[in-house]
């Protein structure tokens, strides 16, 4: 069972993994998001991480540049 997040800190960031052909799988949500999706979520100042599925590269920075 996970431990609430204590008062001040912040929650661990959702995790995205990009697979074969651009599909965004939200592993905490348990379910393929589109890019508009990804985009809310980062408007609404959620905390994501997006990894290449194939080798676990973290490719946040240039997912969110280029889309």
């Amino acid at each position: 069972m996970t431990q609430p997040p204590k008062p001040g800190s912040h929650p661990p960031p959702r995790v995205v993994k990009r697979y074969a052909g651009a599909r965004l799988y939200d592993t905490g949500a348990r379910s393929y998001v589109t890019v508009e999706q990804l985009r809310t979520m980062v408007r609404s100042e959620a905390d994501v991480v997006i990894y290449d599925a194939e080798d676990g590269t973290d490719i946040t920075r240039s997912m969110l540049t280029i889309h």
